[in-house]
């Protein structure tokens, strides 16, 4: 397992292995934006999002028309990195690792999260 830890308040953007997912974990950013990691995915077809905060409490969205409404998606960053299989990110409490096919983000110390991948969200933990 490749680790990857950000710095100790910021933002961490990354993609999946796949580069159908895009994901960022916010920590003690301040100005009022929320600690969270937020991933989403659309093949331009469908999408679908999950937020996850600090405390394990899940929010997903699901859009199955995509092609003509943008709900449940967003523009990820220009030049983040895309992980490998097997790599994670660590930010304050969340854990977000690479599968091939999706990301599965958790949130300490409940262990609570979700995973995401083409086929949609599904909570863990």
């Amino acid at each position: 397992m490749v680790l990857l830890t950000a710095p100790a308040a910021g933002a961490e953007g990354f993609f999946s292995p796949s580069g159908t997912i895009s994901c960022e974990i916010s920590y003690q950013r301040g100005d009022g934006i929320r600690d969270a990691a937020y991933c989403t995915f659309t093949d331009h077809v469908t999408a679908h999002s999950a937020t996850l905060s600090a405390d394990g409490a899940l929010q997903s969205c699901a859009n199955p028309a995509a092609a003509t409404d943008s709900s449940c998606q967003s523009d990820p960053p220009l030049e983040q990195p895309t992980l490998a299989p097997g790599q994670t990110v660590v930010e304050g409490p969340f854990r977000c690792r690479a599968q091939a096919d999706g990301i599965t983000c958790t949130a300490a110390p409940s262990g609570r999260g979700f995973t995401i991948t083409g086929g949609g969200v599904t909570p863990v933990g």
